[in-house]
């Protein structure tokens, strides 16, 4: 056994360990405000408690000369970000094909980060193992970790802002949960429609208060903007399974498996004027459709859809076994329940396109590989275990991939 296979065991153990003291429904927590950073070094909880006092840290040079498990890249306004999970950095760059030791750090405040995310003004982070959302703020060219929000679910695993709703949602990986994050610039006219949305007037007041703003007025000074927390919502289903990432389709919501579904749910209506209506803190997903999947590919990580395509990375089986490791693509998610391994393609009858293919091949292969996204343009896959390609980029043209190139 390797030694991050030990590390990644060990690590669902304790989540489950703690998923047992947290499961049932969700906790109530109604526009939680951001918190200050908790600077006690002693602080009980936390894995990398020295990292708790680390404020302002950006602008330092990657001191290490490899990557160890890339797990997210975006590219965030004109920067590209790297989450380099078991070195617990975030770096950042003006080119994603930056020599290793020309990226520099934003943060390294974090304990097995998976993911960050952007709203134009404010980056969320999850802080994995610590069951943390960090804030950050670019001030001066440097990076800020402005706030956090702790007792975040099991593990929280993804966070994407997704411009329709002007929202932040991060994944508690452990308890189905998905949180939703707000701008107090976006929710800066709630306040007039409180009684008609169910709000809860009390507690938007003191945000208003604590952002230096009258009662009654706008948020419209820069400084002023914060993060709260607006609503949980979740899938009891998924409470105890370890669900990787989710992916949002318009109104609707993709979880990849961890129980053994792909699950199609629904998500809340925002009214017109942005906020969610009529819902109490915390909200059932209903779901739409499940998408069995067989026990090969039951350890997903991502999905993505490129054209007419579905494209499903894959991290373990059922079993957690990192050897069944690959990268699929359906045009039918009702395709992933006859998947087996080395079956590289499932057709219907002779002569019909493939229902669906294990492409992994056209990258090497042998690795696990993780987040597959977009950006400039291109698409980005990260990869883990093997060395010499860390970070993959490739183009889709009419559903044929070209131009494959490992950039890291």
């Amino acid at each position: 056994m390797t030694k991050h296979s030990f590390i990644f065991i060990f690590s669902i153990t304790v989540a489950l360990f703690f998923w047992r003291s947290h499961a049932g429904k969700p906790m109530a927590v109604y526009l939680r405000e951001m918190e200050k950073i908790n600077v006690d070094a002693t602080a009980e909880g936390f894995e990398n408690t020295s990292a708790l006092t680390e404020n302002i840290v950006s602008g330092a040079l990657n001191d290490y000369d490899s990557f160890n498990i890339l797990t997210c890249i975006r590219q965030l306004g004109n920067r590209w970000f790297l989450v380099d999970c078991y070195h617990d950095q975030i770096l950042y760059s003006d080119d994603p094909k930056t020599p290793v030791q020309e990226w520099r750090v934003m943060t390294r405040a974090i304990t097995r980060g998976h993911t960050i995310d952007f709203d134009g003004e404010f980056y969320l982070a999850d802080d994995t193992n610590n069951n943390r959302v960090l804030v950050f703020r670019e001030t001066n060219e440097q990076f800020e970790l402005n706030g956090q929000f702790s007792e975040i679910g099991i593990l929280p695993h993804f966070v994407v802002y997704d411009e329709r709703t002007e929202r932040f949602f991060v994944l508690s990986s452990m308890t189905g949960e998905l949180y939703v994050f707000a701008n107090t610039r976006v929710l800066s006219n709630i306040r007039q429609n409180s009684s008609k949305n169910n709000m809860n007037s009390a507690s938007f007041e003191n945000i208003y208060a604590s952002a230096g703003a009258e009662a009654g007025t706008q948020i419209s000074d820069k400084e002023a903007h914060k993060i709260v927390l607006e609503r949980i919502l979740y899938i009891e289903e998924l409470n105890g399974s370890y669900v990787r990432s989710f992916t949002i389709a318009g109104e609707n919501v993709y979880f990849v498996s961890g129980n053994g579904n792909v699950i199609l749910a629904r998500l809340p209506e925002f009214s017109e004027n942005g906020t969610l209506e009529n819902l109490p803190d915390s909200t059932e997903l209903e779901i739409l459709e499940r998408y069995p999947v067989s026990d090969d590919i039951a350890g997903m990580v991502q999905l993505e859809k490129i054209g007419d395509y579905f494209y499903i990375t894959v991290s373990t089986n059922a079993d957690f076994d990192q050897d069944y490791a690959t990268i699929l693509r359906t045009k039918d998610l009702n395709s992933l329940k006859d998947y087996h391994k080395n079956t590289s393609v499932l057709a219907v009858n002779e002569g019909e396109s493939p229902v669906c293919e294990d492409i992994y091949s056209l990258f090497i292969g042998g690795g696990t590989p993780y987040y597959i996204g977009s950006a400039d343009s291109h698409f980005y896959l990260t990869e883990h275990r093997l060395a010499g390609h860390a970070l993959w980029q490739f183009d889709v043209q009419n559903d044929e991939i070209t131009d494959i190139e490992a950039i890291q």
